[in-house]
């Protein structure tokens, strides 16, 4: 559970604002005053209107009204009597009015939204029972069953788990428990990879090597070992179970394993004398010509495989036939590869020989083969860029990430670009392994798809002239506790872009040292004011060294630093800071009601 959690929100996603009614929606009312002619002022919620009369009522009691519509007037209609002091007895008789059950659960939430000022319709009611009746968490269910009605969106079971999903878990957990059955069967490189680059801590190639060798040790893989063995870089004549038991040993003599290798074996000799980056370079040459290379051992494959793969120990080839397969070698396969592949490997023909041939020529018209290890190598590549990167480049990085390769755009964008494209985000992908319904990776890719789904729905919500963000960001990538939830509110320019000169920012964040951090921003008139919220009292001493080279950088952006607060955490968990975010401002003109 994030930080953001915790401390309950800079901004509510249910922001105040002007209801509009609709029909079939109940609201609670009172009569604040009669007037002549039939008329009363009535406060519905949070608005007073003032509406006909053609019902007795008294002043200052309360009522349950329903929205009706009857041509183009709305009239509302009174639900019962006049309620009574004890809310519960209230509720239960407007939920018998209604039809639907007064169980314990049911009343609980009915209060619930009519205490929050939160307006419903019986066709909402009677779908959030049927999910509050199905659920084991009765307190959360309700907390994501009012988020939904408050903000209208469909009471469905997939909106429900979305959201659910979206309260109860974080990015990267979900990510990880996906990318763990992945890594293990080896099925969709591409996603694997994907999720890989945005929750994995980047490592030097060294370590990433490393790490991929133990990892597919762990699971008796063999095609790194084959291409390395195919490019020169490990002797022909190793053979797996030897490979396999040196890994071995050097992961227990350096007391790591395949999940908690850091960059700290920078000059660790690895087993068989490798060196890292001549592997690189190896296999960036070797994949640089894997098109050439597939064609050429296919085509030897078809003129030498049945002979190669009999068993018997007696040579099977002809000495003039042996004389022709090293110069296909030689010419076709070797400067492809390395110098390394020598003719040693095939200076002389047995059985074992014929066995490694086959086993290169194999290995060299593997396309998944290859495919893991362009993954691995721009893996390798971007971590190194990753690792260069000062930590604003890191965050900007994560963040491109995100809104690039997530799918939080999915829908939208299927209408604008090509499907293809799409299908290459995480949700393209994930709705492409479920139809499959592997049983290894259907829940917990199902899970990150709903997760997903839950950001889509909380990630923007916007009026004529506001807009509101929530976004959650990989952190762990960042060498973070945890992921950082980000919290953006604004306003919007005549032309509907953000205003620069009025917004506020809020990221919750849970660093290594200082432990959980909230950093509230607010931007007025181009004047900035930033509040640290942490319970670490050496920030106190740190932040005013680090105040000018805040207030130069946003002066080269044409803002001005008013000040940085430093106030413990606790203060800002028990009142939200969204206290002092103002609503969206009415463009209520004016509606005649009858009662």
């Amino acid at each position: 559970m994030g930080i953001g959690r915790i401390t309950k929100g800079a901004f509510s996603r249910v922001t105040p604002q002007q209801q509009t009614l609709r029909p079939g929606q109940i609201i609670q009312g009172k009569i604040v005053k009669l007037y002549p002619n039939n008329n009363a002022e009535i406060l519905l919620g949070s608005q007073k209107m003032i509406a006909q009369v053609k019902t007795p009522l008294t002043i200052g009691e309360k009522y349950h009204f329903q929205v009706q519509a009857t041509d183009d007037i709305l009239h509302l209609k009174v639900l019962g009597e006049q309620l009574k002091r004890e809310e519960k007895v209230n509720i239960k008789h407007l939920l018998q009015q209604l039809g639907l059950k007064t169980t314990k659960a049911n009343v609980a939430m009915t209060e619930s939204l009519i205490n929050d000022k939160i307006s419903f319709d019986k066709n909402q009611l009677t779908q959030a029972f049927d999910l509050l009746t199905r659920s084991k968490d009765k307190m959360l269910t309700k907390v994501v069953l009012k988020e939904m009605i408050a903000a209208k969106l469909p009471i469905t079971d997939s909106v429900f788990q979305a959201l659910l999903t979206h309260h109860t878990s974080g990015i990267t957990e979900r990510m990880k428990s996906l990318l763990a059955p992945l890594e293990r069967s080896r099925t969709n490189v591409k996603l694997m990879g994907r999720l890989s680059q945005m929750v994995d801590r980047p490592l030097d190639s060294k370590s990433t090597i490393i790490k991929q060798i133990l990892t597919e040790n762990k699971h008796h893989n063999q095609q790194l070992f084959n291409l390395l063995k195919a490019t020169g870089l490990v002797n022909m004549s190793i053979d797996f179970s030897t490979w396999q038991s040196q890994w071995e040993a050097f992961e227990e003599r350096n007391n790591i394993t395949p999940t908690n290798i850091q960059n700290q074996l920078l000059n660790t000799a690895l087993p068989f004398e490798m060196d890292s980056e001549r592997v690189v370079s190896i296999l960036e040459q070797t994949i640089s010509n894997k098109m050439v290379l597939q064609r050429h051992s296919t085509e030897m494959l078809q003129l030498w495989e049945n002979k190669l793969a009999k068993t018997s120990a007696d040579p099977v080839l002809t000495e003039q036939e042996f004389t022709v397969l090293k110069q296909q070698i030689s010419q076709k396969i070797t400067p492809l590869l390395s110098s390394e592949l020598s003719a040693a490997t095939i200076s002389k023909y047995n059985s074992v020989h014929a066995q490694q041939i086959l086993s290169i020529l194999h290995t060299l018209t593997d396309k998944q083969g290859f495919a893991d290890t362009e993954e691995l190598l721009t893996k390798i590549k971007l971590d190194k860029l990753f690792l260069q990167a000062a930590p604003k480049e890191q965050f900007l990085a994560q963040l491109n990430q995100l809104l690039r390769f997530t799918g939080l755009a999915y829908e939208n964008q299927l209408l604008h670009t090509d499907v293809e494209q799409q299908s290459a985000t995480i949700k393209g992908m994930l709705l492409q392994i479920l139809q499959k319904n592997d049983g290894t990776t259907n829940e917990p890719g199902q899970q990150l798809l709903h997760f997903i789904n839950g950001m889509q729905i909380n990630s923007v919500n916007e009026a004529n002239h506001f807009i509101q963000v929530n976004l959650q960001i990989p952190g762990e990538r960042m060498a973070l506790n945890s992921d950082i939830e980000l919290e953006f509110a604004g306003n919007k320019t005549r032309n509907g872009e953000i205003d620069p000169d009025y917004c506020r920012i809020v990221f919750y964040l849970d660093l290594t040292y200082l432990k959980q951090t909230v950093i509230d921003m607010n931007v007025h008139k181009r004047v900035v004011t930033v509040t640290i919220y942490n319970d670490v009292m050496e920030v106190n001493d740190q932040y005013a060294s680090l105040q000018p080279v805040l207030k130069k950088g946003l002066a080269d952006l044409d803002y001005h630093l008013s000040g940085i607060v430093c106030k413990p955490l606790a203060q800002n968990t028990e009142t939200k800071i969204s206290s002092s975010i103002k609503a969206i401002k009415s463009t209520y003109q004016g509606v005649d009601y009858r009662i």
